[in-house]
């Protein structure tokens, strides 16, 4: 799906409250710390962008320090898991939170949007 069709799609869903029977992009319904893993849901199941990979990217995790590592992230379920070795007691999760980024999640050809936890200030 191109991304001038999202766009049109969520303007006029939006503002207009015109369904054009385009799927919305699946955003984040929890997101919970278990341990040293946190597990998010979405709203709709997700998929890697390519069936052959186990590991999701795009995923960071940062400490009380605020400071964000990569993270180990996979799909159990109709969650995914997300845990940083760097990270001995997470505070917080992000997924394609950068400037730009090429993110590997999706659900039926749309990416997953980027999310954050935390509420700092750069």
């Amino acid at each position: 799906i191109e991304i001038a069709d999202q766009l049109a799609h969520h303007a006029l869903l939006g503002t207009y409250g015109k369904d054009t029977g385009m799927k919305e992009a699946p955003i984040v319904k929890s997101c919970i710390l278990k341990g040293r893993t946190y597990e998010v849901e979405y709203h709709t199941s997700v998929c890697p962008a390519y069936a052959d990979l186990e590991e999701v990217k795009g995923f960071e995790v940062a400490g009380a320090d605020r400071v964000f590592y990569p993270a180990k992230a996979w799909i159990s379920r109709s969650k995914v898991k997300v845990k940083s070795d760097k990270v001995k007691k997470p505070v917080a999760v992000r997924y394609a939170f950068k400037d730009w980024v090429e993110g590997d999640l999706y659900c039926d050809g749309l990416p997953v949007s980027s999310f954050r936890t935390d509420n700092w200030e750069k």
